[in-house]
């Protein structure tokens, strides 16, 4: 069983604890960063969802901006927040489409630039792919990656929200006079969907008419059934895992709360809240799974900004996590860092201005979606074209294997026009956006090295699914 106590009146008096820091004198802003693990957009309250899963979510959108069309950079947890912390497609990324297998490195990261710049800097994250050895906590004075409990269904660990949220408030507490950087990963609501009472029966999606029973299938693939891992006794309809994924959401979102009202009582503070990847719910047959595509159910995230001198609102063009660093970096007074591939989002909310002319990409490797205002294109990339992918393990050590060649015809292209969020329908592809996506992946870069990894981090890994010593 999962960990899911904590007692309220701890994580109260750890906030209560937390000394104001002075923001006088010019003092930099603070700078959180929220991360959550598969939390798709359309299941948060604030992005239109019905039911109320996300009523800290909705405060922080309703003082911030949300960006209504965020594009994960990957469908993969490590990439997704590798893009996150450098600016940079995972294309251009040393680990690639890696998920825990290579280390990021050779390029700086969002807290090795804020600690340049006399931040304390701080990290506490609650899945095991993104332990130090992903290269992640390069910059981060301190990086929790304990990961204490098993998940049910699995041999893997994890942390839970308030868990996570105790360690953070606890970092908080201590006396400094630098401003500071933080950045909180929390797991829920990635399955299997078993949130504690009363969040469990919390919600009830209706099933849809004729809804069918799916079958348990012997692997975790999501593709045309329940994935092994996520199989919950008596749930056999995907409107019962909604249901349970829901509670996962508003269980995650009561450590959301806390966490900001800690970093409020410090001083003037940019937030950004943004979530790795989506999930799947029966889009294209697939269910309760990731990392299958770059489509909107799984590419579509969350994304709100709250900052000092922003105005509130919505925001309808698309943005991407490659637009996080230089973003977070720029309403933090600092310089902008070279050679990234996202934009600072701060000088368009000030002024009120347009985006500049561009799409975003969600990239897995061998399906790239490349995500304009208006439409989007969803491209398989031939891999004895562009990414030859091969997994192999060699005395405890991974290695992925990324030969380059020449990009040639892409195959089974895909045009879809946005009609209110991840719903859409087809048309016929924009010249546009495909010559943005050749010279995207033109700007393929190559994978650094290996990690070493013990025999139990293998054995976790081929849990999660990233492959089979």
């Amino acid at each position: 069983m999962k960990l899911r106590t904590i007692t309220a009146l701890a994580i109260t008096a750890a906030a209560a604890a937390i000394p104001a820091l002075r923001s006088g004198g010019g003092q930099p802003p603070n700078v959180l960063l929220i991360t959550v693990d598969t939390l798709r957009a359309d299941h948060v309250h604030c992005y239109g969802q019905s039911m109320p899963t996300s009523p800290n979510i909705d405060a922080l959108a309703a003082r911030g901006v949300l960006f209504e069309r965020a594009i994960a950079a990957s469908g993969y947890t490590g990439p997704a927040h590798s893009s996150i912390m450098t600016g940079r497609y995972p294309r251009r990324n040393s680990n690639g489409f890696s998920n825990g297998l290579l280390a990021l490195d050779g390029v700086e990261t969002l807290a090795e630039a804020f600690r340049q710049a006399g931040y304390d800097t701080a990290a506490f994250v609650s899945n095991g792919v993104l332990a130090a050895r992903s290269g992640l906590n390069h910059g981060f004075a301190v990086y929790d990656d304990e990961l204490p409990d098993p998940e049910p269904n699995r041999a893997v660990s994890e942390r839970v929200a308030p868990q996570t949220l105790e360690r953070a408030l606890a970092w908080l507490a201590r006396p400094r006079t630098q401003p500071f950087f933080l950045w909180v990963h929390f797991q829920d609501p990635h399955g299997p969907y078993t949130p504690p009472p009363p969040y469990r029966d919390r919600f009830r999606v209706p099933a849809a008419g004729g809804e069918p029973e799916l079958r348990v299938l012997d692997d975790d693939s999501g593709q045309g059934g329940i994935p092994r891992y996520q199989f919950v006794e008596g749930a056999r309809r995907a409107s019962d895992y909604r249901s349970r994924y829901s509670g996962e959401i508003a269980f995650m979102d009561q450590s959301v709360g806390p966490l900001l009202a800690a970093v409020d009582q410090q001083g003037p503070a940019v937030v950004a809240l943004t979530a790795d990847h989506g999930e799947s719910f029966g889009e294209n047959g697939f269910y309760f799974a990731h990392g299958q595509s770059a489509a909107p159910d799984l590419s579509h995230v969350p994304l709100i900004i709250s900052a000092p001198g922003l105005r509130s609102g919505h925001r309808p063009e698309p943005v991407s996590h490659v637009d996080i660093m230089p973003t977070l970096l720029e309403l933090a007074g600092r310089p902008q860092p070279a050679d990234v591939d996202g934009i600072p989002l701060g000088p368009v909310l000030r002024t009120g201005a347009g985006m500049p002319a561009r799409a975003v990409f969600c990239d897995i490797g061998y399906e790239v979606g490349t995500y304009g205002p208006d439409e989007f294109l969803l491209a398989a990339v031939p891999e004895p074209k562009s990414w030859t992918l091969e997994l192999f393990y060699e005395e405890g050590r991974a290695d992925r294997s990324l030969a380059v060649a020449g990009h040639g015809d892409l195959t089974a292209t895909q045009a879809f026009r946005w009609s209110g969020g991840p719903t859409w329908s087809a048309r016929d592809p924009d010249p546009q956006l495909a010559t943005r996506l050749a010279s995207y992946l033109a700007g393929t870069s190559a994978v650094g090295s290996p990690v070493a990894l013990s025999p139990a981090d293998r054995e976790r890994l081929r849990l999660l699914g990233y492959g089979s010593p």
